[in-house]
């Protein structure tokens, strides 16, 4: 009687259809968790314009908004009458998702004002 070969086992198809398989649901789960895409950059002049220190802000947000392939700014600015002034500066990443909302609000110290 012979005794099975250790090589017998290397040349079954089986193994190597399994082995495929494996490694072609490791690269879809990969690209289905985002490691594939480009992570955007946020220069200094995406910045809204009324935030201060643009070019350290935007080092900041570089470092703490989640991944995202692009970035987008939206900035409202205004000023009233009554002399407030109001301004909203929001960052959005992938499908609009929000990821950063900045809503700034100044009053002036007006003679009868009431607080």
């Amino acid at each position: 009687m012979t005794e099975p070969n250790k090589r017998r086992l290397l040349r079954n198809p089986y193994i190597y259809g399994a082995a495929i398989v494996a490694a072609a649901g490791s690269v879809l789960v990969a690209h289905l968790l985002g490691a594939f895409e480009k992570r955007g950059s946020i220069q200094a002049d995406d910045v809204c314009l009324h935030v201060p220190n643009r070019q350290e802000t935007a080092k900041i947000f570089n470092s703490i908004l989640p991944d995202a392939s692009e970035y987008h700014f939206t900035e409202t600015w205004r000023p009233n009458q009554a002399w407030e002034f109001r301004s909203v500066c929001a960052v959005k990443g992938n499908g609009d998702k929000a990821l950063f909302y900045l809503q700034a609000t100044m009053g002036s110290a007006r003679p009868g004002a009431v607080a």
